[in-house]
């Protein structure tokens, strides 16, 4: 026996209440809408909302809105899906304030459900049935004018992912055609509809001769959103009406991580010191070279930043800060956080989960209650006897030692003209030890440029450039501080402003040299009258008027250098240094002179341009090209040939379409008055030849004959054309960029 079953398959309704383990893609149509009404005719506003597999989506809120180029979208009307999926409701036409309605459907979505928006119509509301679409004017062979209507046009926008991550490249395809021929040529953007703004173009391209486009976009995270609304739209011509697709929406994701601050003290005392240590972890990349800045939470002004920690290839950071009082409360309240760019989440111990790239609330910092208040830290007279240097040990550098300047990130644009002073303070110590008795005191820098995640190189030495909102101690208590510690990197912080002023480039430079010294283990100096090392220590002076000092180290203060390293640079330490020891004037006086030290050192022959371009290594921004002018675009002390991002943009020069401008991600590196030059000049080219072809087409009268065969469709535009729907041409729409009027 054979038994033969017939199934036949059920399209169930979906409620959008209705609870499923599985998601849907959305479609949702809105019908065929007049684009020409009087003041007080009722318009039906009807359609249907479907899933992509054809199944009606019950229930729906259907929003009807007019699409305002320059402020939030107007709602119409609100309609509810019925169980079939449709929706139908009226509305009485009113003139628009300015030009014609632009409407389209939208429906927002659920858990379950994506959102879907329509295909847009143009309806102009007169108080009469006047006007009619944009049309081109020419001339016949006879020499009669001749208006012919501009065709209207579809475009259809190929299924684009749901989710991407930030980084990677997304190609969106698609077809533009007029009554079902390509329309090729045609400029073609493809747009992320926001609502509460003008929308933003993504990418652009030109149709192929089938009327195809093909235009790829490096995909950015968007600021505040995640989902974006992606349409594809072409805006017209002489010959061709407006077409908009409706709305994907794509994911746009980052990677994510998590950040973990190991605990602490609670409580501390000025001058002590305390390790910051944690864990950094990415879903998808490695952390090493990746960094963490431990920072002092302030709701009123930029965070204070502390210190700055390199994350090794396993994740653990470690960094040690001298305590300072940074708050007038005396309390501190201590986070840490990876700052994030446009593809990796930034990441904080006191937001729960990843935040946007301007921050979160910050609520979980951990309190650190500070006693005691800052040690203010800070010439070449002859010596008398009691005047000496505090040695505190020698670091062992297997390469040129690596300095990290970090300037604020939250202060980057008030502190960013003191990078090079900072350079030239700690290249006082190379230029004087090299020529007095030769060697190779070079010292290598890394600047941390906003929205720079990972160092090149672990470094030695990080100077932390700050302003007094950063340090509040800034310029009251002090001008700058170093940690002494054989932990590398050592920590340092220069101050760029005080109360109420910015410092002088000399006088950072001298800080810089000061700090600098003291992180590669040389102490202060004592009872030596204007001596640029000398300071305060346990709130006593180390030398008389303390506050009147030279600006450039003096013979002492090379000496107890030499001391540390001996004569060929930072190569061979000293390991018999007692911490705490002192390098005396008598010392000084029977290793050298006043004048020249030490004595038995003869000057070496050093070549130290290793480009050839008459400037040493230690003064040269690009030490590997030649350089003679020393161009250095953006001020950041990396010359232009040596720098992968000119204009300081965080967009390297290889993606950057405007290497020598600050711009944006979304326009390639450029900002956005040049992008909308750009699209003017596209927009304003001469005509196409397959455009001067259709004119000649006209002149010759190729359509003054009737065609053969005409579709409803076009019998029903003859009747309108008839009825004088057309005589009067409306305002034609122009576009910038993402706005149009």
């Amino acid at each position: 026996m054979i038994i033969i079953t017939i199934t036949s398959i059920l399209l169930i309704p979906i409620g959008v209440n209705d609870v499923f383990a599985q998601s849907y893609t959305s479609s949702l149509t809105l019908d065929n809408i007049s684009s020409k009404v009087k003041t007080g005719d009722t318009i039906i506003f009807s359609g249907k909302l479907v899933t992509t597999s054809g199944q009606a989506v019950s229930s729906a809120t259907i929003y009807i809105k007019d699409d305002v180029a320059f402020g939030r979208d107007k709602v119409i009307e609100t309609v509810v899906t019925d169980k079939d999926g449709n929706f139908r409701v009226s509305w009485k036409a009113v003139t628009r304030s300015s030009g014609s309605y632009d409407f389209y459907a939208i429906y927002d979505g659920n858990t379950n459900i994506s959102k879907s928006r329509s295909l847009s119509y143009i309806v102009s509301v007169s108080s009469s049935y006047s006007g009619g679409p944009t049309t081109s004017s020419s001339t016949s062979s006879s020499g009669a004018s001749v208006k012919t209507p501009a065709a209207s046009t579809s475009i259809s926008f190929d299924r684009i992912p749901s989710s991407i991550h930030a980084g990677q490249s997304v190609t969106f395809t698609g077809k533009l055609t007029s009554n079902g021929k390509a329309v090729s040529n045609a400029f073609v953007q493809i747009m992320e509809d926001d609502p509460f703004s003008p929308d933003q173009r993504l990418t652009y391209d030109r149709t192929d001769s089938n009327g195809k486009f093909m235009a790829t976009w490096k995909v950015t995270a968007g600021l505040i959103e995640d989902d974006f609304d992606v349409y594809a739209v072409f805006d017209g011509d002489s010959l061709y009406k407006r077409a908009r697709s409706p709305d994907q929406t794509m994911s746009v994701l980052k990677y994510g991580g998590s950040i973990v601050l190991y605990s602490f003290p609670n409580n501390a005392n000025v001058g002590d010191v305390i390790t910051f240590s944690g864990k950094l972890d990415f879903t998808e990349k490695g952390t090493k070279g990746a960094i963490v800045y431990i920072k002092d939470e302030d709701s009123l002004n930029p965070d204070d930043l502390l210190a700055t920690a390199y994350v090794d290839s396993v994740g653990k950071f470690s960094v040690d800060w001298y305590v300072t009082q940074v708050d007038r409360d005396k309390e501190a309240d201590i986070y840490a956080v990876f700052e994030g760019n446009a593809v990796l989440y930034r990441l904080t111990t006191c937001d729960s989960g990843p935040t946007k790239t301007f921050g979160g609330l910050c609520s979980n910092t951990i309190p650190l209650r500070i006693s005691g208040t800052n040690d203010p830290s800070t010439g070449n007279q002859i010596l008398t006897g009691n005047e000496y240097m505090k040695l505190y040990h020698s670091h062992s550098f297997p390469r040129t030692p690596l300095v990290a300047i970090v300037p604020s990130p939250d202060s980057y644009n008030d502190v960013r003209s003191h990078i090079i002073p900072i350079q030239e303070g700690i290249r006082m110590w190379e230029s004087e030890l090299e020529g007095t008795i030769g060697g190779d005191w070079d010292v290598n820098f890394e600047v941390v440029k906003p929205g720079s995640l990972f160092f090149n190189s672990k470094p030695d030495i990080i100077i932390n450039l700050v302003t007094r909102d950063d340090d509040s101690s800034c310029g009251t208590e002090y001008s700058g501080v170093a940690y002494i510690s054989k932990n590398k990197p050592v920590q340092t912080v220069v101050c760029s402003t005080g109360a109420g002023y910015k410092s002088s480039n000399t006088s950072v430079s001298s800080t810089a040299a000061h700090e600098f010294i003291h992180a590669m283990g040389l102490g202060h100096a004592f009872n030596k009258q204007g001596d640029m090392m000398c300071s305060i220590e346990n709130g006593k002076p180390t030398c008389p008027n303390v506050y009147s000092k030279s600006k450039t180290p003096s013979k002492l203060n090379y000496a107890a250098v030499v001391k540390l390293y001996g004569t060929d640079g930072y190569k061979n330490p000293n390991p018999s240094i007692v911490s705490g020891s002192k390098f005396t004037a008598s010392d000084f006086t029977n290793e050298g002179s006043s004048t020249s030290f030490p004595k038995t050192i003869v000057p070496k022959i050093t070549t130290n341009d290793l480009d050839n371009d008459g400037i040493i290594n230690s003064r040269d921004n690009c030490a590997s090209v030649s350089n003679k002018g020393q161009h250095d675009f953006d001020s950041d002390g990396l010359g232009d040939l040596c720098d992968n991002d000119h204009d300081n943009d965080g967009i390297e020069n290889t993606v950057d379409d405007c290497r020598f401008e600050a711009g944006s991600f979304r326009n390639n590196g450029c900002p956005d008055s040049f992008v909308a030059q750009e699209l003017e000049n596209i927009q304003s080219k001469q005509k196409t030849a397959e455009q001067k072809l259709e004119e000649k087409k006209i002149q010759a009268g190729w359509y003054d004959e009737k065609p053969k065969e005409k579709s409803a469709e076009q019998k029903l535009e003859e009747k309108k054309i008839q009825a004088g729907w057309y005589d009067e041409k409306p305002k034609e729409q122009f576009c910038f960029l993402w706005w149009c009027w």
